[in-house]
């Protein structure tokens, strides 16, 4: 007679999955890949017309400070004078709190608008003198891609 060797049984954890995984991302993929956000189209009955977007016209208006290439500072396109300046500091705070004042005190923020061959450091100058003034919300306008 023959000695059968009997079988371990495997458990569970044994079973390798890693095909299952390399399928699961092939699908994954292909789904993204096919995925479109703008194919919804739908049609609207005859007197219905939607609401149109207009995002512009809700938009709280801000102060803005920029420096050109040539490191000259504006605030809301008022030439304040140029960045390495003498006494260029205290004229960025005095025309802010001015414009602050004409805008009836609202702190809203400031847009912050810098030339891309301005260095950090000037940057940070001018974020110190932002900050002492009492604007707390910097945004910084790039452009996209």
């Amino acid at each position: 007679m023959r000695n059968y060797k009997t079988r371990k049984k495997q458990n569970m954890s044994d079973v390798d999955i890693t095909s299952l995984l390399d399928i699961l991302i092939i699908l994954l993929v292909f789904l993204l890949k096919s995925y479109n956000p703008n194919s919804f189209k739908t049609h609207l009955a005859n007197p219905l017309t939607p609401p149109s977007l207009n995002q512009y016209a809700k938009g709280k208006k801000v102060l803005s400070l920029q420096v050109n290439e040539k490191k000259d500072v504006f605030i809301n396109e008022l030439m304040i004078g140029p960045l390495g300046g003498t006494g260029i500091h205290e004229k960025i705070r005095s025309s802010l709190v001015g414009s602050m004042k004409e805008e009836k005190g609202k702190r809203e923020g400031i847009n912050i608008i810098i030339d891309k061959k301005i260095f950090y450091k000037d940057v940070k100058v001018l974020m110190g003198i932002v900050k002492k003034v009492g604007i707390k919300k910097m945004r910084f306008i790039v452009r996209g891609a």
